[in-house]
């Protein structure tokens, strides 16, 4: 989990100022709501379903190409 401070918002991005690590930007539609000073929980988990979904939808891309003659 990454816990950082919003830093400000630029525009449509919250600049972000995590505990450890570089400075990141979301955009603001993420996090709506939030103020400058307001720290925030980023949790990430990897999507084997849908990683399993997009390599489907690439493949069938792939093969789609392989016909096209040019």
């Amino acid at each position: 989990m990454i816990r950082a401070a919003v830093d400000r918002i630029e525009g449509e991005w919250l600049i972000l100022v995590p505990d450890n690590g570089p400075v990141f930007q979301v955009p603001v539609s993420v996090f709506s709501g939030f103020k400058d000073g307001d720290i925030v929980s980023i949790s990430v988990t990897r999507d084997e379903n849908g990683e399993k979904e997009v390599k489907k939808e690439i493949d069938e891309i792939r093969r789609g190409l392989n016909r096209v003659t040019l």
